[in-house]
C-alpha cells in the first residue's frame, strides 16, 4: 500500500495546525476546491493566454513552459518542458519556446511524489485525495528527493496533451472542420486533406474559451518523439553567453547589499560590537544585529563588506570545545548502547548471530563517515524588499515553501518568491537562513531591496552538513558460504530533526526519523534473520539533507559489508551478490550489465603496472530514489599504498530516460562529486571551529585525477 510519509504529515500539520487527519477541520468542501490538476485556462494581464498552469502562449508566439522545480544543474526544467512539448508537438529547442520556473504559488506545482512518496499516478483514495489538497493548500513547492521528473512525467505530459486539444478544438470551430483532421505538428495546427494551417498563437485565445479536456489521450511511447532522445539543455546557451540569472546575478533598482558575519563557533550568539566604526564608513546605509551575525548594508558589496571588517565583534556561548574527534567517539559509544529503534526485523537475529557452534563464519565490522559539506559553487545568498507588510524574495532556493516561513518570520502578510537558477544545490537551498537573512535585512530598510551574500569561508562553516555516522554491523555465514543474519545498527544526528527545528513551526522525532535508516531498511540481500535499528544521537553540529541523504552513509555501510563477507566466504564479490539477490530483478539486471561492461574479473582490474603498482577492482549496487545504479571502480596502489584511479564504470537503470544525454551528466557528475567527497571533504571541527574556509580545504577532483 503505498501511503504518506510521516515526514510530508508533519510538513502538512505545521502549516495547516491539524495536518492530514485534520482534513474534516478544514472540511472537504474547502480542499475540493483546491486546484490541484492546474488545467483551468486564464487570459494574462500582458496579453499571453494560460491554457493551464504550466503552459502560456503569448501573442507573438512565444511558447513559455512552467517547470516549477529549481535548475541547479540537473536539467530538471528541460526534462519538464520535453514531457510537456512531446504531447503538445513542439521542439523545445526552437527560438520561440522557453522554460522558466512560475513565480505564483499554485497548488498544482506542489511536489507530490514528494510528499506522498508515490508516484501521482500510482495514489488512489480518500487518503491520497486528502494528502494532495493539503499539500496543494501548503503549498509544497520543493525541489527534491530525485522526484522532479518523477512527479511530472505524467502531470505534465496531461499539461501539454490538455493544450494540444485545446488548440485542435479552436481550429477545428473556426475551420467549420471535423476535429479528427485537425492535427498538432511542429507548433501549427493543420487540416489534413487541405492547405489549412495555423501557429498556436493565432489559436491560443479562442482555444482559452474551450474547456479542457479532463483525460486527454497521451500518446503510447511507440510516438514519442522527444522521450527517450538526447536533447540540448534548454539552459545551456544562456549559460554560455553569461545571460542567465544566478541569485547573485539579481540587479534591482535602488538594491543595496549586505556583507554578514556569522558567529564562527557552533551555537555562539552575538554579544556586543559598536557599529559606529562601520556607520561612518563611506556607503554604509544601515548595520543590523541578527543574534548569531551582525550585518552591514551598503550601496555596494565592497563598501558593505568593508564597513563589517571595521567591526571589532564580540561572540559567545557556544561549544568551544566541540570537535569531530569528540563525535567520532560518542557516535561509536552509541552504537554499543542499548538504546534505539529497531526499523525492521525478521527471524531470531540474536539467536542467529550467537550461533558460534555452528559451522560458518562470524562477521563483525564497524565502519564511520564524516561530516560533509555541500560546496555549491555559488555560495548562499538572496534579494529581499519589504514594503507594506509585502516580502518580495529573489532567491536560488529550493522550496519557496520555506521562504514563505521566513516571510512568516518577519510578520509579511504576503511572501512572493522569485525563483532563480542555482550554482548547485545538494539540498543546502532547502534551508531558510539565507532568505530569512536577507528578509530580515530588507525590514530594517523598508522599500529598499537588499542582497546578502555569504562569503565562501560562512558558506563552508555555516553549513548544515551531511551526517557524521557510525555503523555496527554483524552478520553470520553458513557453511555454505551464504549469508545467513544480518544486523544493522547506526549512530548518527536525525536530518528531519535537526532540518524542522531550523525551518518549520514544529519538530520531528528523531529517534524514528526513517532518514537514520534509508537504504540500510532496503537491504535487498536474502538472508534468515536481520535486523535494521539505530541510535538517534544529538550534537551542536547541524545537519541537514546532502546529496542522496541517508543513501550517502548508508549504502556505503551496507555494500562494504557484502563486499567484507564475500571475502569471508572466499567467494567473487559479483557473484556472491548475485546468489543472494534472486528476489531484486532489477538489481540482477544492473548486476549483469555492470559485469558485462566491466569485464569483471582479471579484465576488470587489468595488469599490474610496470612501476610495482597493484592493479585492482572493487564493486558496489545500490538502489535508491526509484533507480538501481551499480558500479565498478579500478584502481592502481603503489608499493608505498598510494592510489590511483583509473576507470569508473557504471551501469543504471532508471526506468524511462526522458533525455539520456542528462541520466549520464548526472552519474558522471555524481561519480566526481562522490570521489571528491570520499577523498578530501571531510569537515574538521576544532574548538566548535570548523577549520575549512574554502575550496583549497576541500577541493574537487581535477580534469587530470578524474577516472
Amino acid at each position: 500500500m503505498i501511503k504518506p510519509t510521516r515526514r510530508t504529515f508533519l510538513v502538512a500539520g505545521a502549516a495547516t495546525g491539524a495536518g492530514l487527519a485534520g482534513a474534516a477541520i478544514i472540511g472537504v468542501g474547502v480542499l475540493a476546491r483546491v486546484d490541484t490538476d492546474g488545467l483551468t485556462p486564464a487570459l494574462r494581464d500582458d496579453g499571453a493566454v494560460g491554457l493551464n498552469a504550466w503552459i502560456e502562449i503569448h501573442p507573438d508566439g512565444r511558447i513559455v513552459f512552467a517547470a516549477p522545480r529549481v535548475e541547479m544543474g540537473q536539467g530538471a526544467q528541460t526534462g519538464l518542458a520535453m514531457l510537456m512539448a512531446e504531447e503538445l508537438e513542439v521542439s523545445p529547442s526552437a527560438a520561440n519556446v522557453e522554460v522558466r520556473h512560475p513565480v505564483e504559488t499554485l497548488p498544482a506545482y506542489a511536489n507530490f511524489a514528494l510528499g506522498l512518496d508515490a508516484r501521482p499516478e500510482e495514489a488512489s483514495g480518500p487518503v491520497h485525495w486528502a494528502s494532495e489538497k493539503v499539500f496543494g493548500l501548503l503549498p509544497m513547492i520543493v525541489t527534491g528527493g530525485s522526484t522532479s521528473i518523477v512527479d511530472g512525467f505524467v502531470s505534465m505530459r496531461i499539461a501539454g496533451a490538455s493544450a494540444r486539444e485545446m488548440l485542435r478544438g479552436a481550429a477545428a470551430e473556426l475551420w467549420g472542420a471535423p476535429l479528427e483532421t485537425c492535427a498538432a505538428e511542429d507548433g501549427f495546427i493543420v487540416e489534413r486533406g487541405s492547405n489549412r494551417r495555423a501557429v498556436y498563437g493565432e489559436l491560443a485565445e479562442a482555444a482559452s474559451r474551450r474547456r479542457p479536456p479532463t483525460n486527454p489521450s497521451l500518446k503510447p511511447p511507440r510516438d514519442w518523439r522527444l522521450i527517450g532522445t538526447d536533447q540540448v539543455r534548454m539552459d545551456a546557451d544562456a549559460k554560455a553567453r553569461g545571460a542567465s540569472v544566478f541569485g547573485v546575478d539579481v540587479a534591482l533598482d535602488g538594491m543595496l547589499y549586505a556583507a554578514i558575519r556569522h558567529a564562527d563557533v557552533m551555537g555562539a550568539r552575538v554579544l556586543s560590537f559598536d557599529p559606529a566604526p562601520a556607520r561612518a564608513a563611506p556607503g554604509v546605509v544601515e548595520v543590523v544585529d541578527l543574534g548569531d551575525a551582525v550585518a552591514v548594508i551598503a550601496d555596494s558589496y565592497h563598501r558593505a563588506q568593508q564597513g563589517l571588517n571595521a567591526l571589532s565583534i564580540q561572540f559567545g556561548g557556544g561549544d568551544d570545545c566541540l570537535s569531530t574527534e569528540e563525535v567520532s567517539e560518542t557516535l561509536r559509544a552509541a552504537l554499543t548502547d542499548r538504546s534505539g529503534h529497531t526499523f525492521a526485523a525478521e527471524g531470531d537475529i540474536r539467536d542467529a548471530l550467537k550461533s558460534d557452534e555452528e559451522p560458518g563464519a562470524s562477521l563483525d565490522a564497524v565502519y564511520e563517515t564524516p561530516f560533509l559539506p555541500h560546496l555549491c559553487m555559488e555560495p548562499m545568498n538572496a534579494t529581499a524588499r519589504f514594503e507594506d507588510g509585502i516580502l518580495e524574495v529573489w532567491a536560488p532556493s529550493q522550496s519557496p515553501l520555506t521562504v514563505k516561513f521566513a516571510g512568516r518570520k518577519i510578520g509579511a502578510k504576503k511572501t512572493i518568491c522569485h525563483t532563480t537558477f542555482a550554482g548547485g544545490g545538494f539540498g543546502r537551498r532547502g534551508e531558510m537562513d539565507f532568505a530569512s537573512e536577507a528578509a530580515r535585512l530588507a525590514k530594517a530598510v523598508p522599500g529598499r531591496p537588499v542582497k546578502v551574500i555569504w562569503s565562501r569561508a560562512d558558506d563552508i562553516s555555516q553549513d548544515a552538513y551531511r551526517p557524521a555516522a557510525a555503523a555496527w554491523v554483524r552478520g553470520r555465514l553458513g557453511d555454505d558460504g551464504a549469508l545467513r543474519a544480518f544486523d544493522f545498527k547506526a549512530a548518527l544526528s536525525s536530518v528531519g530533526q535537526s532540518f524542522s527545528r531550523r525551518n518549520l513551526p514544529v519538530t520531528e522525532s528523531a529517534a524514528t526519523d526513517p532518514l537514520n535508516v534509508e537504504g540500510a531498511d532496503t537491504f535487498p540481500y536474502t538472508t534468515q534473520s536481520r535486523r535494521i535499528s539505530a541510535v538517534a544521537v544529538e550534537t551542536p553540529v547541524p545537519v541537514g539533507y546532502w546529496r542522496s541523504v541517508g543513501h550517502s552513509n548508508n549504502a556505503f555501510f551496507t555494500e562494504s559489508f557484502i563486499n567484507e563477507a564475500a571475502h569471508a566466504a572466499g567467494a567473487d564479490p559479483i557473484a556472491f551478490r548475485r546468489r543472494h539477490l534472486q528476489g531484486s530483478p532489477r538489481l540482477l539486471g544492473v548486476l549483469d550489465a555492470l559485469e558485462a561492461a566491466s569485464g569483471w574479473g582479471a579484465e576488470a582490474a587489468g595488469a599490474d603496472d610496470a612501476e610495482g603498482w597493484r592493479a585492482g577492482a572493487g564493486a558496489a549496487i545500490h538502489a535508491s530514489f526509484r533507480s538501481f545504479v551499480g558500479f565498478v571502480v579500478e584502481v592502481l596502489v603503489s608499493p608505498q599504498r598510494e592510489i590511483r584511479l583509473r576507470r569508473i564504470i557504471c551501469a543504471a537503470d532508471c526506468g524511462v530516460l526522458v533525455n539520456p544525454d542528462q541520466v549520464r551528466a548526472q552519474m558522471e557528475g555524481s561519480a566526481i562529486f562522490a570521489l571528491s567527497a570520499a577523498l578530501w571533504h571531510e569537515v574538521e571541527i576544532v574548538g566548535g571551529r570548523v577549520t575549512q574556509s574554502n575550496f583549497d580545504g576541500a577541493p574537487l577532483l581535477t580534469l587530470a585525477q578524474t577516472p
